[in-house]
């Protein structure tokens, strides 16, 4: 399927198809944007202190990751388990990716949470280094910019 993909589909157009069938997607209607960012940046009024904050609390939640971090005015996500795929379909029994397509998916899951982080601006998101490439981690990278 993905080979397909790669070989029919524009490549911004596939990074969409493929954030779209994330496993796990959160809404606008889920406790992350209804409670708990909303308290965050009551009690964060500097962006990049709510930012940090954002990133403190969702440091080691499930769906979210293993490591997430504030660096350099970007929210960076370590999604791999225990030096493997962090991905729940590679982890029940599919061989490792070969493509980095394949981890789109796990990026829509994290951006289905991000987006709502800042819904006033853009949420942008960077695949820095996943299992599929020999990364020895699944790392993403998220930023936020004016709409």
């Amino acid at each position: 399927m993905i080979s397909r993909l790669e070989d029919n589909i524009d490549s911004e157009k596939l990074i969409l198809i493929r954030q779209e069938c994330a496993c796990v997607k959160t809404n606008k209607y889920s406790a992350y944007n209804k409670k708990y960012f909303k308290e965050l940046r009551e009690n964060n009024t500097d962006e990049n202190e709510y930012l940090k904050a954002v990133a403190n609390f969702l440091n080691g939640r499930p769906r979210i990751g293993q490591k997430v971090e504030f660096v350099d005015g970007k929210i960076i996500t370590h999604m791999g388990i225990k030096n493997s795929c962090g991905c729940f379909t590679v982890k029940n029994g599919w061989d490792k990716p070969e493509s980095i397509t394949w981890c789109r998916c796990c990026q829509g899951t994290l951006y289905s949470v991000y987006q709502f982080v800042l819904p006033e601006k853009a949420c942008h998101m960077d695949i820095v280094e996943t299992h599929a490439i020999d990364g020895s981690d699944c790392v993403f990278s998220t930023w936020y910019t004016e709409k």
